[in-house]
């Protein structure tokens, strides 16, 4: 049985069907929810600073006071004067603790995220796509689509992005090709501005809260009949979709894969 969770790479912010590595960047993986820590700062590195210096402050102030209220006992009337330092010491502590613990309801920020690598022996093929097997259903519009490629901004910068895609077949020439694998889209993007509560982010497998307010959506499609420029390393391949048509299932294929992926435009 398929696992119907959703997974997340903090370092390219890709979403992606389970594992334990990204399938474009390499980086450990895992649920949406183990990964929203992660997800609410640009440098990982800053989780453990921020801990520290979060706790520190709450372990200083809980000393202080704690020193102060012996204090009292010590020095009668003249101690109770600074009853008004421990109040304010107190208020720092509380707000600390509140930021602690608030940290973990806090939205995503969004990151820069390189381009996507081709092999450095890349070739292109235009022609018009067509499912290998069958299409698959847009989440935006349930209409058939063979990718989809969105990607979630705040400004300029990425929250989170996602890719369907299914093996398809370009009817280039001199031969048609298979495409497989990885695959991402450099087309012209339909782009909405939505709110954090929108349907769509729940079929993406985001969970509720993690996204700021409002939010850019940009949305790649390819659909079954577009024509394109499949850009990506040609090799020999035998896929069993084709066995059928051709002896032993044969073809040409660009198989998109982790340092080397497909990239595909209109032609």
């Amino acid at each position: 049985m398929d696992d119907p969770r959703t997974f997340c790479c903090p370092s390219c912010r890709l979403l992606q069907a389970p594992g334990t590595e990204c399938a474009e960047c390499g980086d450990p993986i895992s649920t949406v929810e183990a990964s929203s820590e992660l997800l609410r700062y640009r440098d990982p590195g800053d989780i453990t600073r921020r801990k520290v210096e979060l706790k520190a402050t709450v372990a200083g102030v809980g000393v202080a006071t704690a020193t102060s209220l012996a204090g009292l006992a010590l020095l009668g009337p003249i101690g109770w004067a600074a009853l008004p330092i421990i109040a304010y010491g107190s208020m720092i502590g509380t707000s600390a603790i509140a930021s602690l613990r608030a940290r973990k309801y806090r939205a995503i920020v969004a990151i820069d995220v390189s381009d996507p690598a081709v092999g450095a022996v890349a070739v292109e093929r235009t022609g018009v796509a067509r499912p290998l097997t069958g299409p698959l259903s847009s989440r935006i519009d349930d209409a058939p689509i063979l990718v989809e490629h969105v990607v979630i901004r705040s400004g300029s910068s990425i929250l989170l992005r996602s890719v369907r895609a299914t093996a398809m077949v370009v009817e280039a020439e001199p031969d048609a090709i298979a495409v497989t694998g990885e695959v991402r889209l450099a087309t012209a993007p339909t782009t909405t501005k939505r709110r954090a509560t929108d349907p769509l982010f729940g079929r993406l497998g985001i969970p509720a809260g993690l996204l700021p307010g409002k939010v850019v959506v940009e949305v790649r499609t390819v659909r079954p009949g577009d024509s394109i420029v499949a850009r990506g390393v040609l090799e020999d391949a035998t896929l069993q979709e084709l066995a059928f048509h051709r002896a032993g299932g044969q073809a040409q294929a660009m198989t998109g894969r982790r340092g080397s992926l497909v990239v595909i435009r209109a032609s």
